[in-house]
């Protein structure tokens, strides 16, 4: 699906984070030619049509009509040709001025679609070429884009009060040219995607939540303590990591309401369970909320609707001593 600009060129704009609106009136740091860039990244069609003329000679035909000589003319025919808009080269102030505007907007386009890429609608080739404008690296690493299923890793730099590490990473699984799976995090998770409030208000109570966490420290009373919403019929995942959890009385209590989130996207139609859509590897330990502490995901979805609310997750140490 492709989706529209509404915003682009008016004074005065509505923005959201992945549906969080902010109202950015009259943004200075924004120079206008920096207008141009945003308008060649969100359409993710970046084409210019230019006319092309077949080679083709003025041919005359003639035929009698009665008695009359009738002369038919064929003129060369004009082609409209579609062909790739040349890639600009922007500074990293105007590549963190741009990515601004997309984190903050998101391309005026919901969850599971990510700055105008669908995923299971967006080819590879046509996000390479948007992305190329504002991306300090684009890699498969050892794979091949020539490849049925391969992933790309995509690094953009942003404001740093978006991410404190100054870099987006962007990272695509494409399967036969066709990107079918969205992740997004800073380096270290730190990416300020919309808290969980936010998140509870604009898409409702998860079908499901889980819970990771350790029963002993990491040293320093380092627990580490993550919270993921699943959306499975939009596909949607969002995971919170909170680095200030804590052992109480052997609870590791956690606060998710605090914390950066990481998010995974995909087709809604591939119906993935939450471990194939986090990744075995990494979702082998989870266990669903309900059986690791007195919360279940309406009580969950109750309490932390509320963006002030200061209730935090107590789960046993002992269920976790077998990581």
């Amino acid at each position: 699906m492709t989706q529209k600009c509404n915003y682009c060129g008016s004074e005065e704009i509505q923005t959201r984070s992945i549906g969080m609106k902010y109202n950015l009136k009259k943004i200075n740091v924004f120079h206008s030619r920096n207008w141009i860039f945003i308008l060649l990244l969100l359409p993710l069609t970046a084409c210019q049509s230019t006319l092309s003329v077949t080679p083709t000679k003025t041919i005359s035909l003639e035929a009698t009509k009665g008695d009359v000589l009738v002369t038919v003319t064929r003129q060369p025919t004009v082609t409209p040709i579609l062909l790739p808009s040349p890639i600009p080269t922007l500074s990293l102030t105007e590549k963190k001025a741009a990515t601004e505007v997309l984190y903050l907007t998101n391309a005026n386009c919901e969850l599971p679609c990510w700055w105008g890429i669908v995923p299971g609608e967006t080819d590879w080739q046509t996000a390479k070429h948007s992305l190329s404008t504002i991306a300090t690296m684009i890699t498969t690493g050892t794979q091949s884009e020539f490849d049925p299923v391969f992933v790309v890793e995509v690094d953009i730099p942003v404001p740093e009060y978006l991410d404190e590490t100054g870099n987006l990473r962007h990272q695509f699984v494409v399967r036969d040219g066709i990107i079918v799976k969205i992740r997004l995090d800073g380096p270290w998770g730190t990416t300020k995607i919309d808290t969980v409030s936010e998140i509870l208000h604009n898409y409702g109570s998860p079908t499901e939540i889980w819970l990771e966490t350790w029963g002993y420290t990491f040293g320093n009373n380092y627990y580490p303590f993550s919270v993921a919403l699943f959306y499975p019929e939009l596909g949607i995942l969002v995971r919170y990591s909170d680095e200030d959890a804590k052992l109480v009385d052997g609870y590791v209590t956690g606060c998710p309401q605090n914390d950066s989130g990481t998010l995974w996207l995909w087709v809604p139609e591939h119906e993935l369970t939450f471990i194939e859509s986090l990744g075995k590897q990494q979702g082998q330990h989870y266990k669903p909320l309900e059986e690791v502490s007195e919360m279940d995901v309406e009580i969950f979805y109750q309490t932390y609707l509320d963006p002030d609310t200061e209730t935090c997750i107590e789960t046993p140490a002992e269920l976790w001593m077998d990581r």
